[in-house]
């Protein structure tokens, strides 16, 4: 199995996680939609909606293209070589290679929405003085700095796996790595 092979069938498995991870957080906005409702936000009511619709259609259409274009994705990962591919002959490399791109899409999936949800529930919790003492915005702001470092090192995984893992093994053989 080539190299672009192994990473296109992490890629279709990072997407079908996607998809059952989108089908949960509907699950869960659905479970919420009462709260809002109840506590007759208003023009907020309007924004959580477009939020929650806009990020699962988001997370759902980036899951279905790796489901069914995981090859193009893996070529947009791999880099520019000569020949079509190699197999694996150096395993241990391309194997942390794929892995570090793997674990990166894998922090995506979650940072970006995550990401996304706690900024408009930041920006939220400062529109509405009435909840002032209930929600504290200083603490969905660390929420969303938690969020935007999650997504930092995602990107950092999925852009540098080939950097990280000749950084790995320049450190684990020193020298004598090639």
């Amino acid at each position: 199995m080539k190299t672009i092979e192994l990473l296109g069938v992490g890629l279709r498995l990072v997407g079908v996680y996607g998809i059952i991870r989108s089908g949960t957080y509907l699950l869960t906005a659905w479970a919420s939609l009462s709260s809002y409702s109840a506590a007759e936000y208003g023009e907020g009511y309007n924004g959580w909606l477009l939020m929650q619709g806009a990020v699962s259609v988001f997370v759902v259409l980036a899951s279905l293209f790796l489901v069914k274009f995981p090859a193009t994705a893996a070529s947009w990962l791999m880099p520019r070589t000569e020949s079509p591919g190699r197999e694996l002959s150096q395993a241990a490399k391309d194997a942390q290679f794929i892995g570090l791109t793997l674990l990166g899409f894998f922090v995506l999936t979650y940072a970006a929405p995550e990401l996304i949800q706690n900024i408009y529930l930041w920006w939220h919790a400062k529109q509405i003085p009435m909840m002032e003492g209930l929600v504290k915005p200083k603490e969905y702001f660390a929420e969303v700095l938690y969020s935007a470092i999650q997504l930092c090192i995602g990107f950092a995984l999925v852009i540098q796996a080939r950097g990280i893992t000749a950084l790995l093994a320049k450190l684990r053989y020193g020298d004598r790595c090639s």
